[in-house]
Formats: C-alpha cells, sequence, structure tokens
C-alpha cells in the first residue's frame, strides 16, 4: 500500500484534479470545458434509482420508476403512488418532538406529547412553557399568506396584505383574482338538490331544481311528489321538533327536553339556565354593559334619593290611567316584519296593568304557507339583509319549518275575541261596582254601553312610533272588529319618552345609558336579569314594559324599587307579587302633582318650563304626523326640503340622508345624533319592521332635533314676542346655526340635547 505521504504528493501531481463530474452523465470533463458541457447534456440523473438517462425519457422514467423512497418508513415505490402512501405510510412522524410512532397512536401521543411547536418563531419548546413564551414572543404569523413577521409590523401588513381567504374552499387566494374565483368556486363545488338530495354540478343541480317535483314532508320527512304533498300534509301527524330534533306527534303536547335562548339562539338542555348564562355570548355582552364602571355611576346618580323622575303632562295622564283603571289599560307588544302593505305581526303579547294576560305571547297565524310569507317581505336591501334580527331570520324563529308548512298559532279573529272578552268582562265589573247594580242585570245592555263609550282607557307600548298600534290595529280590522281600536298614540304618554326625559336631565348619551329595553331593564334590575334572555319576545317585553313603568312611578314619588333590597333575602319574592303596588296611596299622590304640573319648573338645566316642553312635543308630533308610513324616498326628500329642516351643509342633499338613515342600521342604534329628524319614516319601515319595536332605540328620536334646538334658542333670548309676531310656515325660520346664544355649547348647539 502506498504511504500517507505519496498519496498527498499524487493528489497534487494527478492530471484528474483539473476535471469536474457532471452531475447529468455523471462523466468527468476538464475544468475549462464543464460549463460548455453541461448546458448540450442531454442525460438526466434521477436520484432516485441514480441511473442517467435521456432529458427526453425524463416524465416516463418518473412514472416508471420504483425506486422512489418515502422519507419517513424508506419504503420504495412509484412516483405515482407517493401521493397515497403518504397519508396512510405506517409511521408518523410527530412535528412537535420529531420522533416516529405507528400511525395507531397518532391521537394518543397528540394529547400526551411534552412538546409544542410555535408557528410564529418556528421554536420547539416544553408545552409547560407555552403560556409564557406566547406572552414574549415577538414574532406574529399572518393568516391569509402564513408569513411571519414582527407584531410591529403587524398593522402595517394586514393593510397591505395581498391575499384573502375563500369561505368556499377555505383556501388563500390574491386580492385580485377574488370576484373571479368565486364565479369558479361556485361551479366547481358539488351541489345537491334540496327537495331529492341529487348531487351533481352546480350548474346541473341548479336546472334541475327548477324541475324537481320532489318535495319533503316537514313532519315525517318522507320525500313524496308535489302533487301529493298537500293532501299527505292534511293527514300526516309527525313534526320535528327543533329542540330535540325529535320527529313528535303534532296534535299532542310536547315535552321537549330543550330550552330555546331568545338572546344567542341555541338550545340547551331545560333547567340549567345558570350554566347556560355563563357561557352565553350574548348574554355576556349584557353582562359587560351591566357592568360598566360608567353605567354603574350613571343608575347610583338616577335612582339616589335626592333625584325624582319628572312628571309631564302625558306622563301623569297615563300613569293615572295605570293606576285608575289597571284593567282597562293594555301594554302591548308586537314581533312584526316591514312588508309591502305595512308592518306584518308574527308574535302579539297583551297584558293589563296588573300583568294578567289578556293575550298571551302567541304566534300570530296569518292562514298562509311559509314560503307565502316570506315573499311579502320587502325587497328592499336593507330588508333582505341577514343577521339574527333580519326578517327572513324572524320568521324561521317564530315559524321553524319548510317553505310548505303553514303558519300556526291564533287567528285574528281569536285574538279580537279575546280582546274583546276582557274589555266587555271589566267594564261591566267596573259600572256595575260604580252604579251599585245586581249581577242579574242584564251584561248585553252595559257591554254596548262600553263600545259606545271606548272601553280602553290607554295603551301602552315600548316604541318612539306607534308600530305596535298599527299591528294591533291590522288584527281588529282584519278581524272586523273596529269598534275596539285603540284610543290616539301620542310619544308623550308613552314610557320611552319619560326615561329619554330623565337621561336628558342628568345630561346623559346613548352610550352611557342605552333605552332599549332589555339593557335598561338589565340595568335598572340587575338581579332579574335572567328575564332579558328572553328579550325580543312579545310576552317578556310587555313584562319589562309594565315593571319599568311602575320603577317610574315609584321614583317620581322618592319611592325605593322592588328588589333592590329585597333581593339579598332568601325569603323575598321577586315574581309578580314583589311589584304590587299601593294603588290608593299612589293615586292620592299622583292626583296632588298632576295639580301642580302646570306651575312645575325646569326639566332641564336650562330655561324652558314644562309648559314649553308639553308645546315642543306637541308641534314634533303634529309635524312627524303628516309623513306617511308609505312615503318614498323621493317624496320624503321633498317633504324635508319644503321643510327647510337642514339649514347646514347636510341640507344640500337631502335625498342622501334620506336613504343614508332607511339604510344604515347602525345609525339607527344609538339616538346621540341631530340627524333623527328624517327618522319617522324611517323608523316605521326599518327599526320598527325588524325588531318588532323600537328596542334598539336609546330615546325619543320622533321630534324633530333642529326644529326644537330653533325654538328654543328663540325662546331663551330677548327676541321672543317679534320672533312670534313674525313666524312663519318655514317650520325653522326662526333657527341660524350660525349665531350662538347664551344657553349654546361651542358646536353652537343648545346645552339641553
Amino acid at each position: 500500500m502506498p504511504r500517507i505521504e505519496d498519496m498527498k504528493q499524487h493528489r497534487e501531481e494527478c492530471p484528474g484534479r483539473l476535471k469536474i463530474q457532471c452531475w447529468k452523465c455523471r462523466h468527468y470533463h476538464e475544468k475549462d470545458k464543464y460549463r460548455e458541457h453541461f448546458e448540450a447534456c442531454e442525460y438526466w440523473y434521477c436520484r432516485h434509482c441514480l441511473t442517467a438517462i435521456l432529458a427526453s425519457e425524463r416524465d416516463k422514467h418518473q412514472k416508471i420508476c420504483e425506486d422512489w423512497q418515502c422519507a419517513i418508513c424508506f419504503e420504495r415505490m412509484k412516483e405515482s403512488q407517493m401521493d397515497e402512501h403518504l397519508p396512510n405510510c405506517p409511521i408518523w412522524r410527530c412535528g412537535c418532538c420529531i420522533r416516529k410512532f405507528p400511525r395507531s397512536v397518532k391521537d394518543e401521543h397528540v394529547q400526551t406529547c411534552e412538546y409544542w411547536f410555535c408557528k410564529r418563531c418556528l421554536t420547539i419548546m416544553l408545552k409547560t412553557e407555552r403560556d409564557a413564551h406566547l406572552q414574549k414572543c415577538e414574532r406574529w404569523c399572518c393568516g391569509r399568506c402564513l408569513t411571519t413577521m414582527s407584531k410591529s409590523e403587524r398593522y402595517q401588513h394586514l393593510q397591505t396584505c395581498e391575499y384573502w381567504r375563500c369561505f368556499r374552499c377555505g383556501y388563500y387566494y390574491l386580492a385580485s383574482t377574488k370576484n373571479k374565483h368565486k364565479i369558479e368556486c361556485a361551479k366547481a363545488l358539488p351541489a345537491c338538490c334540496s327537495h331529492c338530495g341529487k348531487h351533481g354540478p352546480h350548474d346541473d343541480v341548479s336546472k334541475h331544481e327548477a324541475k324537481c317535483d320532489v318535495r319533503t314532508c316537514p313532519g315525517c320527512t318522507h320525500r313524496l311528489r308535489v302533487d301529493t304533498i298537500q293532501a299527505h300534509w292534511e293527514t300526516c301527524t309527525k313534526m320535528t321538533c327543533p329542540g330535540c330534533t325529535l320527529v313528535v306527534d303534532r296534535n299532542e303536547p310536547h315535552d321537549c327536553p330543550k330550552q330555546h335562548c331568545s338572546i344567542c339562539h341555541t338550545y340547551f338542555p331545560r333547567g340549567c339556565e345558570d350554566d347556560h348564562l355563563r357561557h352565553c355570548k350574548g348574554f355576556k355582552k349584557i353582562d359587560a354593559l351591566c357592568s360598566d364602571e360608567e353605567l354603574g355611576r350613571a343608575i347610583r346618580s338616577i335612582l339616589s334619593q335626592g333625584f325624582r323622575f319628572p312628571l309631564l303632562e302625558g306622563c301623569a295622564k297615563t300613569l293615572t290611567m295605570f293606576l285608575k283603571h289597571p284593567r282597562n289599560t293594555f301594554i302591548v307588544d308586537f314581533e312584526c316584519i316591514p312588508s309591502a302593505d305595512g308592518p306584518l305581526p308574527l308574535q302579539v303579547a297583551i297584558f293589563d296593568a296588573s300583568e294578567q294576560q289578556i293575550v298571551p305571547a302567541t304566534v300570530i297565524n296569518h292562514g298562509m304557507t311559509i314560503g307565502e310569507l316570506r315573499n311579502k317581505i320587502s325587497l328592499s336591501k336593507f330588508h333582505q339583509a341577514r343577521g339574527m334580527f333580519s326578517p327572513v331570520a324572524i320568521i324561521q324563529k317564530f315559524y321553524p319549518g319548510q317553505y310548505q308548512d303553514r303558519t300556526t298559532g291564533m287567528t285574528c279573529h281569536a285574538i279580537a275575541a279575546l280582546i274583546r272578552k276582557h274589555v266587555d268582562v271589566s267594564v261591566i265589573l267596573n259600572l256595575a261596582h260604580c252604579l251599585l247594580l245586581p249581577p242579574t242585570f242584564e251584561s248585553a245592555k252595559l257591554s254596548s254601553f262600553a263600545q259606545e263609550h271606548g272601553p280602553l282607557k290607554a295603551c301602552i307600548t315600548w316604541a318612539s312610533h306607534p308600530i305596535d298600534i298599527r299591528c294591533l290595529n291590522y288584527i281588529l280590522e282584519t278581524a272586523g272588529a273596529e269598534d275596539l281600536l285603540v284610543p290616539e298614540w301620542k310619544f308623550k304618554d308613552q314610557p320611552l319618552g319619560w326615561y329619554s326625559t330623565v337621561r336628558r336631565q342628568k345630561k346623559l348619551d346613548a352610550r352611557t345609558l342605552s333605552l332599549r329595553l332589555g339593557r335598561l331593564y338589565g340595568a335598572f334590575f340587575p338581579e332579574d336579569r335572567k328575564l332579558t334572555l328572553e328579550a325580543h319576545d312579545a310576552g317578556a317585553d310587555v313584562t319589562m314594559t309594565i315593571r319599568l313603568v311602575k320603577a317610574y312611578l315609584l321614583r317620581a314619588f322618592g319611592m325605593p324599587l322592588p328588589g333592590k333590597i329585597d333581593s339579598h333575602f332568601s325569603s323575598a319574592d321577586t315574581g309578580a307579587k314583589g311589584w304590587e303596588l299601593d294603588a290608593e296611596k299612589l293615586l292620592e299622590l299622583l292626583e296632588e302633582a298632576t295639580s301642580s304640573i302646570a306651575s312645575s319648573e325646569v326639566v332641564d338645566d336650562d330655561e324652558n318650563s314644562q309648559s314649553n316642553l308639553n308645546e315642543l312635543l306637541n308641534e314634533d308630533e303634529k309635524f312627524l304626523g303628516d309623513i306617511p308610513g308609505d312615503e318614498s324616498v323621493e317624496e320624503l326628500s321633498i317633504k324635508l326640503e319644503e321643510e327647510n329642516l337642514f339649514e347646514d351643509h347636510l341640507g344640500q342633499n337631502a335625498e342622501f340622508l334620506a336613504v343614508f338613515l332607511r339604510q344604515n342600521r347602525n345609525f339607527l342604534d344609538e339616538d346621540d345624533t341631530d340627524l333623527f329628524v328624517a327618522d319617522a319614516h324611517a323608523m316605521n319601515t326599518i327599526e320598527g319592521s325588524t325588531s318588532g319595536d323600537n328596542k334598539g332605540l336609546g330615546g325619543p328620536t320622533t321630534p324633530a332635533t333642529k326644529i326644537t334646538k330653533g325654538k328654543r334658542a328663540a325662546r331663551t333670548t330677548g327676541a321672543t314676542k317679534a320672533t312670534k309676531a313674525t313666524k312663519t310656515n318655514n317650520p325653522n325660520a326662526d333657527y341660524n346655526p350660525s349665531k350662538k346664544d347664551h344657553n349654546s355649547n361651542n358646536n353652537g348647539e343648545s346645552i339641553d340635547e
């Protein structure tokens, strides 16, 4: 054998050291000619079977090469078998600890693996160190393009990231291909016929559904032909419970083990309300709102001993009827949807002032199918919107079922009959008691006397406009009971207007104290917050309205609210008995207060008197009452311009403002803006129709804010008499936003607003 010294000398002198091996053909070539050879070489080297073949046969060889090796189990196979082998490889490698295990123990190891892989900084660590690492990790991974970067670059990257995620296929694509991909993805995904269940390409299924003559029975879930489904449904006795999904007999009561949550719209086991409250997302929002520190200070200020709720003229009149004629005072709530003919009621609840059910919370049977009911939804873009309070979602909530199912519940005639029965009986009892008549007196004469003199004394709703009254009149007119139509509705007579005055006195806005029914009730009575779980249900809404009316009455005379202290004792009655009032005592106090209302002072901190405020409400209602419920956007715009309601730059585009008020729901959620002058019509067609009432409003948006400010500014100046003497038909003629008076803030707005 050659010595080491000889080998070193040979390497230095060997002529082969000036040659380089071509990795394609595996031949050696001189160094100065290698590049020329490499570009002209016609071979390709397979790294799997270690064979040099012609480059023209590369694709053919890759398909037949059997020396492809799996990097995990090292098994050799063809390339065509690799895609099938990798997900079924008997050996699995953990991505955290990088160890190999049999695939059968994969799930068990994932749960017990001690290591964790950070996708941000690509670091492997113990699971016990994960939480501490996430707080200190300075890297961030974009969920769109999967790019990791520093946390300080996150905001800038989100603004410029060119990728978006397709909700159908779940993959990310360039934003420039978004519209094109949506069309291609919808066509590429397989579709299923909603009638017969046939699968196929999207285009073929769309054509098939138009001609499919199969329908599914919503009761027994059998698929039948269209011409036989109606006859089958009349004899079918089965239905699917939306809670437990069991097929039950629809003619017999079903004790469903699950209960529906009206806030998150999910079902939970009956009797587990407390457990559900801890996980309910909607209730957590309410709880966060009611536990807010700023809201707590506002509630403590409102309920303090030194502050009493004001008794306006309309408020005193309604509360007098509430105490004096409890059986003849109706509290009404409807859940309805917008339609081409006006609001269409879906659910109703009517109680009297003593919380006795006149019409229990029930859905309304319109004598049509669910499909026909959905076709009545207004065709405007806003009313076709999606969401938990969209018309489609509300119909699905009260009428769960298929398109061909018929609506269930109580008919308009049955509802009118219950109202007539309660009114006739209450008036007969009151009249007989007053006249000391014997019980055998002819009830028919007293009934006719009641109808002639209008048995209904007051009708209370939680709304800023008479959407519930319109629904009630629709039912009475449909049933031919026009003699039971309710008295004239005025906003100043309703509790929403009273609480708005309280909030205005305390100089609070809608962000601090919302006047939505569920939120206000939860803020006033957090110990009874379970009732807010049923918000947007007619029965619960009526109950909360009654108790807020009683709360206003008690606070008007400085009395404590029920449940504030008693709820801390286990023996306290937090039910309806806890809300019973001493009617005689309160009525005496109310009559004394009513006699001095005309001379009462200051509602706000400015110089407006009680009579001035009532006059403002009357003037605003007179103007807004002239706007019909079916007025178009163009007609509403002309109305706004003729009345000259806007003197600032927004008045140049009244049509845009009207459309904005109609279509922007977020704008309607708060009432701390001056632009609600046009909401009389917009609220009739949007907010009230969508949620059934005006619980989304924070305060009375019916008065025209700009008009009110202009008139108040005129009264606080020394030229009040001259202004009245030269008053024109223009309701805002005496308002100049460019001028400021001593009662205006820096923005030229009245302080009381």
